[in-house]
């Protein structure tokens, strides 16, 4: 398994490899991956970084559609990977 960056402030949400490191796209091929989909800003104070829930733009990150959304990034991963994992069901 290996899963696309956390802690994003990227709008994008790239679907590229963030863990493990330095996987080769040959093993990335292989595994399943997990789409981390919570978007973050940072702030810098007195030299110190700190990255915060964006909660300004949390209504388009949970949205279906549109630049940023889960919907988005899901329909981005799939056409990225090839091929997709197959869903889990319950």
């Amino acid at each position: 398994m290996w899963e696309t960056p956390f802690s994003q402030t990227d709008k994008a949400f790239p679907c590229n490899v963030d863990r493990p490191p330095d996987q080769n796209a040959t093993e990335t091929a292989r595994k399943m991956y997990m789409a981390n989909h919570n978007l973050n800003a940072e702030f810098t104070a007195f030299g110190a970084v700190a990255l915060v829930p964006n909660t300004v733009s949390i209504d388009q990150t949970n949205g279906v559609d549109g630049y940023g959304s889960l919907g988005l990034q899901s329909e981005n991963c799939e056409s990225a990977l090839s091929p997709s994992p197959a869903p889990l069901s319950h």
